[in-house]
């Protein structure tokens, strides 16, 4: 591991979905952070360590060490979970979940998920964003006995209009396509609007398919173009390809119109384009 900064400086727990692990991002953007923090015995540091060294992510892969610091990450994550400490209970029962650190236990990892689960409870009344996604993650997975994929979504909302990002495109992606008893596209399309507006060119680009689509939002050629404009000037480069495919839709008044008021734009801000008198007609297939 190398003196440079670590290329992910999100908060310190972050929950991919896509993956039954619990997954940690570090605020420790240098190594010798990292390792000052491991030497003052943070069980966060000490796991992110011993994943490091599982994975062969910035060090050289060394099983024996990552052992070695499994065991100390589930002894440390002990003492802060005897503290009442969520997320440190949350981590420790994933590691009791998949053997980390020390032999599989079922039971105590059922106890712990449903321990943390009420202290996450709390904490996400209280607008609390990693609390809602650690929630998000519990329910996604089935870990207090079984999937629910309404409250996942639920709680994930509640993450994306908190500004979580991947809590945005979960919840609307789920509440437009109706994977859960939520079915709600509109509801779904106002979350990306909102993070859209807020910059974001992930959103950006899935709320450009909304308009393009016609599912949420009343279909619109010209407000799908103008949001993948803002995606791709932001190197987004699904955006890119839509925003070629949708300019064969457009004529070149209309390409040029939308430029002009996408230039003009900040964040913050709404696209208020009028639909031109004779547009094309709207497409009615895609991704949503």
């Amino acid at each position: 591991m190398s003196n440079d900064h670590f290329p992910h400086r999100l908060p310190l727990l972050r929950f991919e979905l896509d993956r039954q692990e619990l997954a940690l991002s570090t605020p420790y953007t240098t190594k010798e952070v990292l390792e000052n923090e491991y030497k003052r015995k943070d069980p966060f540091a000490t796991l992110i360590l011993a994943r490091c060294y599982d994975t062969g992510r910035y060090v050289i892969r060394d099983q024996k060490r990552a052992e070695h610091l499994y065991q100390q990450a589930r002894q440390r994550l002990k003492a802060y979970a005897e503290r009442q400490h969520a997320h440190a209970t949350l981590y420790l029962a994933q590691m009791y979940h998949s053997g980390q650190g020390g032999a599989v236990d079922l039971l105590r990892a059922n106890k712990l998920f449903k321990q943390a689960a009420r202290l996450l409870y709390s904490q996400a009344e209280s607008d609390d964003l990693h609390a809602c996604r650690a929630l998000c993650w519990i329910y996604h997975h089935g870990m207090l006995g079984q999937v629910d994929l309404s409250l996942a979504t639920q709680y994930a909302a509640r993450a994306a209009r908190l500004g979580c990002r991947e809590s945005c495109l979960y919840a609307a992606e789920s509440l437009i396509q109706g994977r859960s008893r939520l079915h709600s596209p509109i509801l779904g399309a106002d979350l990306l609007e909102a993070n859209a507006k807020s910059g974001d060119p992930a959103c950006q680009y899935h709320l450009g398919q909304v308009y393009e689509n016609g599912v949420g939002r009343t279909a619109n050629y010209e407000k799908a173009y103008a949001w993948y404009l803002l995606a791709s000037a932001r190197g987004y480069t699904p955006a890119i390809q839509r925003r070629q495919s949708l300019e064969a839709q457009l004529s070149a008044n209309q390409i040029g119109h939308i430029q002009r008021e996408v230039a003009a734009w900040q964040p913050g801000q709404d696209i208020r384009l009028h639909p031109p008198p004779n547009g094309p007609p709207h497409s009615t297939s895609g991704v949503y």
